[in-house]
C-alpha cells in the first residue's frame, strides 16, 4: 500500500510539472511599431504596424510589444 501511494504521489509531481512548464511553451513574442507593416512577420526586426492587427493573430498566451508612437487603431474589447 505505501508503494502505490509513492507511486501516485510521483504521477502526481510529473502531472503538474509537465502542466507547469508547458504553459508557455508555445508562446511567441510578436512586435508592433509606428513604421511596421501587417504583412510582416511581427518579429522585433520586421514588426507588424497596428495593434488592432497584432490582436487578430495572436494566440493565448503570446505577448504583443509595442514600441513607442501613436497608434490610431480603434480596439473593442
Amino acid at each position: 500500500m505505501k508503494r502505490c501511494g509513492g507511486l501516485l504521489k510521483k504521477s502526481l509531481a510529473m502531472i503538474l510539472w509537465a502542466m507547469f512548464f508547458s504553459v508557455n511553451v508555445w508562446a511567441a513574442d510578436y512586435y508592433v511599431a509606428v513604421g511596421g507593416n501587417n504583412a510582416n512577420d511581427g518579429s522585433v526586426s520586421a514588426p507588424w504596424q497596428t495593434i488592432t492587427y497584432a490582436l487578430v493573430q495572436a494566440q493565448k498566451g503570446d505577448i504583443i510589444h509595442a514600441s513607442a508612437g501613436a497608434y490610431s487603431s480603434i480596439i473593442n474589447g
